[in-house]
C-alpha cells in the first residue's frame, strides 16, 4: 500500500483474522492495521511488515466529531516488523482511547517496539501490553532522499508520550493513566522512556516482569 493499509474507520464490532501485509520498510505513511474511533474490535494472527506504525489504535480529528472514542479493542497473536512503532496507541487522539489489549505478540526491529502517545486533547486509559517478545532498533534518517526520510525513534523497547505538537506548545495534549506492561522480552538499544507534561501528566504506568536486553545493533 501507499497509505495506510487497512483502515477501519468507525467499525464496531469487527474482527481481522490472518491477514499479512508486507509493504517497503523505507515507506512513510504506510501503516499496517489502523483503527480509528473504532469499538469492540479483534485483530489476531496478523504478519505485518511495514515503513510505519503495525498495529495502531487512533482517534483521527475527522473522524473523532463523528464516531468518538476507540474503545475495547484486542490485539493477540500477531507478527510485526516496522520501521516505527511495532504496536502502537496513538500518535492521532483528538477523542479518547480506552480499554486496549496486545497480547502474546512478537515485534521484529522496530523503532519502538511498544509504544503510547497523546497528542491532541484526548485520554488514553485502561492499556494493557501483556507477553510480548521482539526486538527495538535504530534506524538512520536518509536526508539526501528526495522525501528527506527521518525515522522516530531511538530503539525504544517501551515508549510512553504526552507532549504537544509542534507550534500548539500552548494547547494540552491530553492524559495517559493506567497504562502496564507485563511480560515482556524485548531486545533493545535504548531504554523504558516514559515522558509527560506540566499540563498532561502521565499516571499509574505499571512496568511488571519485563526483561529489556540493550543491544548496540548499529543504524538500519
Amino acid at each position: 500500500s501507499a497509505s495506510w493499509t487497512v483502515l477501519l474507520a468507525g467499525a464496531d464490532r469487527g474482527l481481522v483474522d490472518g491477514v499479512r501485509i508486507l509493504n517497503p520498510l523505507r515507506a512513510a505513511n504506510t501503516d499496517g492495521i489502523d483503527p480509528d474511533c473504532c469499538r469492540n474490535l479483534t485483530i489476531r494472527n496478523c504478519t505485518i511488515e511495514t515503513g510505519d506504525d503495525g498495529v495502531v489504535v487512533k482517534t483521527t480529528p475527522a473522524r473523532a466529531a463523528k464516531y468518538g472514542p476507540s474503545e475495547n479493542i484486542w490485539v493477540s497473536n500477531c507478527v510485526v516488523k516496522s520501521t516505527s512503532s511495532a504496536l502502537k496507541v496513538g500518535t492521532e487522539t483528538a477523542a479518547d482511547i480506552r480499554n486496549v489489549h496486545f497480547s502474546h505478540c512478537r515485534t521484529c526491529d522496530s523503532s519502538h517496539a511498544l509504544a503510547v502517545y497523546a497528542r491532541d486533547g484526548g485520554t488514553v486509559e485502561n492499556v494493557t501490553f501483556d507477553d510480548i517478545v521482539g526486538t527495538a532498533r535504530r534506524f538512520t534518517d536518509a536526508p539526501r532522499h528526495r522525501l528527506g526520510f527521518k525515522w522516530w525513534g531511538s530503539g525504544e523497547g517501551i515508549f510512553v508520550t504526552a507532549a504537544n505538537r509542534r507550534g500548539k506548545t500552548g494547547e494540552a495534549c491530553g492524559k495517559i493513566r493506567n497504562v502496564s506492561f507485563r511480560n515482556c522480552d524485548l531486545t533493545c538499544e535504548s531504554s523504558a522512556t516514559v515522558v509527560g507534561r506540566t499540563n498532561s501528566v502521565i499516571e499509574n504506568v505499571e512496568i511488571e516482569n519485563c526483561r529489556l536486553h540493550f543491544v548496540r545493533q548499529g543504524s538500519a
